[in-house]
């Protein structure tokens, strides 16, 4: 009697941990193929043989929201390169980074903030050093950043996105990378332009 009950659970255990392995293998392929579809699109549109909707002047005037593409992330040197959307929900962030909302957009003057999960986009964030170039795509430009320092700060500091004056690029995701369950920190990438090309 006592063996037919472990094997029972053994079984639910297992049926449980194939069910959510592949939960997190359809996530992971869902993110992929996205992000490969939507930066297919994004070139596309930059090079004039797609038609870009909405976004015609850098202003935002036509008010991008939650999930809306803004434009492409990549750091040479870590081979990252993520789409960037708009809004830090759940299901934008499981799609590609974020632009943080009370943040200014591309393009406009101020601290950008952009976020990311540790575990996906934003793992190779690990290797980043001063002085790494980052570049902000979008359909009316690139925006061209430099790597100033990092920083680990609590979830709550909101400092980090707060304007100084200064035009910069701040990248925000859970730290330790490899911590199990919800992480206690916030790794920090502050950037600071070099030049913007249109």
């Amino acid at each position: 009697m006592r063996i037919s009950v472990v094997r029972r659970i053994q079984h639910i255990l297992l049926w449980l941990g194939i069910g959510l392995l592949a939960y997190v293998l359809g996530v992971f392929g869902y993110a992929q193929v996205y992000q490969a579809f939507e930066s297919w699109k994004f070139d596309r549109n930059r090079s004039g043989t797609g038609t870009a909707a909405g976004n015609s002047n850098e202003d935002w005037s036509w008010g991008p929201g939650e999930g809306d593409i803004l434009g492409r992330l990549e750091i040479p040197k870590l081979g990252l390169s993520v789409m960037v959307l708009q809004g830090t929900e759940e299901n934008t962030l499981a799609a590609g980074a974020g632009h943080v909302n009370e943040s200014p957009l591309p393009g406009m003057p101020g601290n950008i903030a952009i976020a990311a999960h540790r575990d996906t986009f934003f793992r190779d964030l690990k290797d980043i050093q001063a002085n790494d170039q980052i570049r902000l795509s979008t359909l009316n430009g690139n925006y061209d950043y430099k790597v100033h320092s990092t920083a680990v700060v609590d979830p709550d500091d909101t400092q980090v996105i707060a304007s100084r004056g200064e035009d910069q690029l701040t990248l925000i995701t859970c730290y330790p990378f490899y911590f199990v369950g919800t992480a206690p920190k916030r790794f920090i990438v502050y950037a600071v332009p070099v030049h913007a090309t249109h």
